[in-house]
C-alpha cells in the first residue's frame, strides 16, 4: 500500500489563515491583506491608470465588504482543497 505524501507546510500554513479569517481574526486578514495588497494595487491600477486612485481603492474596508471576504473565503478553502486532493 502507497504511503500518503505529508501535506507541505505553506498549505498547513495557509488552511490555517484562512479558518482564523473565517473566525473574523483581524490579524489573519491583516496578513491577508499585506500579502495581496501590491497585486490589488496593480489590478486597480491597471483598470484606472491613475496612482491615486489605485491607492485609494486599494484600501480595503474588511466591515463595508464582508460579502466579498466571505465569498474569497469560500474560494480560499475550495483552492486549497483542490490543489491537495
Amino acid at each position: 500500500m502507497a504511503e500518503e505524501a505529508a501535506p507541505e507546510p505553506a498549505h498547513d500554513d495557509e488552511a490555517l489563515l484562512v479558518q482564523r479569517a473565517k473566525e473574523r481574526s483581524s490579524s489573519a486578514w491583516a496578513q491577508i491583506y499585506d500579502a495581496s495588497y501590491q497585486k490589488l494595487f496593480r489590478y486597480c491600477y491597471a483598470r484606472t491608470g491613475d496612482q491615486a486612485a489605485a491607492a485609494d481603492l486599494s484600501v480595503i474596508d474588511a466591515g463595508a465588504l464582508l460579502p466579498l471576504i466571505a465569498i474569497a473565503c469560500r474560494y480560499l478553502v475550495h483552492a486549497c482543497d483542490s490543489m491537495h486532493q
